[in-house]
């Protein structure tokens, strides 16, 4: 390669560098919830592959037996309630009020989200579900219906959690401070969402994570969708 090769490689190579850090600095919940899309992907993918292997059921099963000397009706209950309220009616109560915030505000594109996005989610849960016909532990503390992989409840949590966080970080506050709480509590609610399923046996934790996975999944092809959606003039950012 001559020196004026290498002047011009040099030269793209920096401009190249330059426009991907404009690129970040400007889209960086787009850069985020790609990287998340491509993590919680293949997280599913790994855990659906194994799911009919016993070495992992026999994982499943010495989890369950690990929690099983904790319980008590305080953590019963807790668990029992997180659980609810991602039902309805206690989902449209918690819904309610950003829905009517966005229309206040004119927001019409993280409005459609919100109400497309978790519907669409348990529709997907559902035949997911079905494909995979993964049989529910025996030892369930509490009545469930249904197949067990992944968990609904983990896939259901983290898209409606997700999408209230983000929208209350994105078009609520610009405060920073004030993010990072309603962030550790978005993170907090799904978490335990999970964890709460587990508690009650009611899931495998395979089932969990593999739905923490799927929800990511869903959650971030959502939130790219919103980022990259064109902005009409009467709608604010």
């Amino acid at each position: 390669m001559t020196p004026l090769h290498d002047e011009r490689w040099a030269q793209f190579a920096g401009r190249a560098y330059r426009g991907s850090r404009e690129w970040l600095r400007r889209h960086r919940w787009l850069a985020a919830a790609l990287i998340v899309a491509g993590i919680a992907l293949h997280v599913f993918i790994e855990f659906a592959e194994e799911v009919n292997n016993p070495t992992l059921l026999l994982i499943d099963r010495l989890i369950l037996d690990l929690l099983r000397p904790h319980r008590s009706d305080l953590l019963h209950h807790l668990s029992v309630g997180l659980s609810a309220v991602v039902y309805w009616p206690w989902v449209a109560l918690l819904v309610t009020p950003f829905i009517a915030f966005l229309l206040a505000t004119g927001r019409h594109r993280p409005l459609i989200a919100l109400v497309i996005a978790p519907p669409g989610a348990i529709l997907i849960m559902h035949l997911v579900k079905t494909m995979f016909g993964r049989e529910r532990p025996l030892t369930a503390v509490v009545d469930e219906i249904g197949y067990s992989f992944p968990s609904g409840h983990a896939m259901g949590a983290t898209v409606l959690y997700g999408l209230l966080g983000y929208i209350a970080c994105r078009y609520m506050t610009s405060n920073r401070v004030l993010r990072l709480p309603i962030a550790a509590l978005t993170m907090g609610l799904i978490v335990a969402t999970g964890l709460a399923r587990v508690y009650l046996e009611v899931h495998y934790a395979s089932d969990v994570v593999a739905g923490w996975a799927a929800g990511a999944f869903i959650l971030s092809g959502t939130l790219v969708a919103l980022e990259t959606w064109p902005v009409r003039r009467e709608e604010p950012e």
